[in-house]
């Protein structure tokens, strides 16, 4: 008798359990569609303590990623790929070169994105589409027009002569924050009209122009050392400041250019897509 009656409250408890269960991941669905990621995220994880599933880990590594925890993401979405057979495990792969490049790591996303060569991918879209942005964003803009322009059907003469104009009369690159740097350590505010920031050279030149005007005016009148121990720290504290600044301004104006340059090249590559 003692035997049924726990066979029979074994079978109630796996039932109520099961239960639990899915109405926890129909739930944690629900607010996945609404976006709340982070309540959707706790129960996810409650049922894969509990029950461990592909398809809950995967939502999981969403979570994460859709709350911008990539190194989270990436490491749940690496488990996955360890657990798919490698023809179907390419989603996941995509998935982890996401995080990898908000996360600024190129090198790793170019290692991963070159190890679907080897299941001739050379023709498809996606493969191509991301070669072409991890390039670029590692600034080899010769190998990013190249995979860009594959994306491209052949026939796409008109996009494919869009997307070479750019990058051969753009100026990618420029400006270049090292010359920026080195320009205004040998002439103070000359980085920065390089640059194209032509407010912040002309307070350049007319402070360091007022600098050294005192500091002649000084040593004709005083002893020579006078300027040496009163204008000569301020003036080598900007020399430095200014070359920084320069860099600086050269970095961002570089940043916001080829931002846009990619906005266009994507922009083609989408309208494309969408014929």
């Amino acid at each position: 008798m003692k035997v049924i009656i726990g066979i029979i409250l074994f079978f109630f408890n796996s039932l109520i359990y099961s239960q639990t269960i899915d109405e926890t991941i129909i739930l944690a669905d629900e607010l996945f569609l609404k976006k709340e990621f982070v309540n959707a995220l706790n129960l996810y994880k409650r049922v894969d303590y509990f029950n461990p599933d592909l398809k809950i880990k995967e939502k999981i590594a969403d979570c994460y990623f859709n709350t911008d925890e990539y190194e989270n993401a990436l490491s749940y979405y690496k488990s996955l790929d360890s657990l798919f057979e490698k023809e179907s495990s390419h989603f996941v792969k995509y998935k982890q070169i996401d995080c990898y490049i908000l996360l600024k790591k190129y090198n790793n996303a170019e290692k991963l994105i070159k190890s679907f060569e080897m299941n001739n991918v050379e023709n498809d879209y996606k493969y191509n589409f991301y070669s072409g942005l991890i390039y670029f964003l590692k600034s080899d803009f010769k190998q990013a027009e190249y995979y860009f322009l594959n994306t491209l059907p052949d026939t796409c003469l008109k996009e494919k002569d869009e997307i070479l104009f750019i990058f051969n009369t753009k100026k990618i690159g420029k400006p270049n924050p090292e010359t920026a740097f080195y320009l205004s350590t040998i002439i103070p505010g000359a980085g920065q009209l390089y640059a194209g920031d032509f407010r912040n050279a002309l307070n350049s030149f007319m402070l360091v122009g007022v600098l050294t005007w005192i500091s002649v005016d000084m040593y004709k009148q005083l002893a020579w050392f006078d300027p040496l121990i009163s204008i000569f720290p301020w003036l080598n504290r900007y020399y430095k400041g200014s070359s920084e600044n320069a860099r600086k301004i050269a970095e961002e104006k570089r940043a916001l250019h080829l931002n846009q340059i990619l906005n266009d090249v994507i922009s083609i590559i989408q309208e494309t897509e969408n014929k």
